[in-house]
């Protein structure tokens, strides 16, 4: 490892080791991270040499979304209509199913569904709100609080979140060791991890007959996002899924489909969705 001081470097040293990076591997993203961090301690991250050697990278290895298209949501819907009523569901495939639908109705990261806390939670006769009080990726000092709400869904009670969540709910009354929503189906039932979360909605796609060799949990987001953007006003979209820049939902999660603002309307343009394929 090379002992440089930080305070007393050249701008050869610094593409030296933004060169070593991109050596690894490091797409254009990581190696412009790591530059921002030199430019806070000096002004040699926005001299012309590091400038051009940036350049290179990017026409080299340019920062891309994972997803060029995105799978149709009414094939999971329609997967998830076959795990009904509910209540006769085992606690296993209930939860998956319940994260699954979760994800999809709101377009939020498994990250704030990880978070979500019963005792943030205002239940009425047609939804639930789940007041977040953990930091999330999309929080900001423009943007600080965080509500998710799962409203009935009466046009289909077979993928209605509302009536999913009440029934996990009972039945994980009696079990549960911890607040947070979504815990576990063995014993000693803590609250799960983002990462268990993510398994779940993977292996309820991959059931659903979505290749997960290439999507993964995430891929939900971009999914939801794009079927409500097909029928909602891009507003909606923004705000339900938290996002703060149109371009940011443009670039990354506004994807062809392969074969008054509110949640509940974001969730409504998601479930109503048919089943649409976009020649690329």
């Amino acid at each position: 490892m090379k002992r440089i001081d930080p305070f007393r470097i050249s701008d050869n040293s610094v593409v030296g080791f933004l060169a070593n990076m991109f050596e690894e591997g490091y797409g254009y993203s990581s190696i412009n991270t790591a530059r921002a961090a030199i430019s806070s301690l000096n002004d040699l991250g926005s001299c012309p040499l590091v400038c051009r050697f940036m350049r290179g990278v990017f026409n080299l290895r340019p920062s891309r979304p994972r997803y060029t298209f995105i799978w149709d949501v009414s094939i999971v819907l329609n997967y998830l209509r076959t795990l009904s009523p509910a209540a006769k569901l085992n606690l296993p495939m209930l939860s998956a199913k319940l994260v699954t639908l979760c994800a999809l109705v709101t377009g939020h990261r498994c990250q704030s569904l990880h978070v979500l806390d019963i005792t943030n939670m205002h239940i009425s006769s047609s939804k639930a709100v789940f007041y977040i009080q953990t930091l999330l990726k999309t929080n900001s000092p423009k943007n600080p609080a965080s509500v998710i709400t799962l409203a009935a869904y009466r046009e289909d009670r077979r993928i209605c979140v509302f009536i999913c969540l009440k029934q996990y709910l009972k039945r994980a009354r009696l079990l549960r060791t911890s607040n947070q929503l979504f815990i576990s189906s063995q014993s000693p039932h803590n609250g799960v991890t983002k990462d268990t979360l993510a398994r779940w909605i993977k292996l309820t796609l991959k059931k659903s007959g979505i290749d997960t060799s290439i999507f993964k949990a995430h891929s939900t987001r971009a999914a939801a996002a794009s079927a409500a953007a097909r029928t909602s006003d891009v507003s909606l979209v923004l705000r339900s899924a938290g996002w703060t820049k149109e371009t940011t939902f443009a670039k990354f999660y506004n994807k062809p489909i392969d074969n008054n603002l509110s949640q509940s309307n974001f969730a409504h343009s998601v479930l109503k969705s048919k089943s649409k394929s976009v020649s690329l």
